[in-house]
């Protein structure tokens, strides 16, 4: 079973897109939700962990966070 790492909203941009941090491993991401929403890897981390975070209902997890590199 993996580790899971929790994700710590850390920066939203007046623009409306948001920086996810993981302080366990430092995977960093950027979603972007204008004009359609997509997700960047700024730094890995640990691939293999299971990554989640919720926002105002909003719930993300690995199955997103690791489908895509930047």
């Amino acid at each position: 079973m993996s580790d899971k790492h929790q994700m710590i909203l850390e920066t939203v941009y007046p623009s409306g897109n948001e920086v996810w941090n993981c302080s366990i491993c430092g995977r960093k991401l950027m979603f972007s939700y204008e004009p359609e929403t997509d997700l960047i890897v700024i730094e890995t981390g640990n691939f293999y962990a299971s990554h989640f975070g919720s926002k105002g209902g909003l719930t993300i997890s690995s199955v997103e966070t690791n489908n895509k590199t930047n």
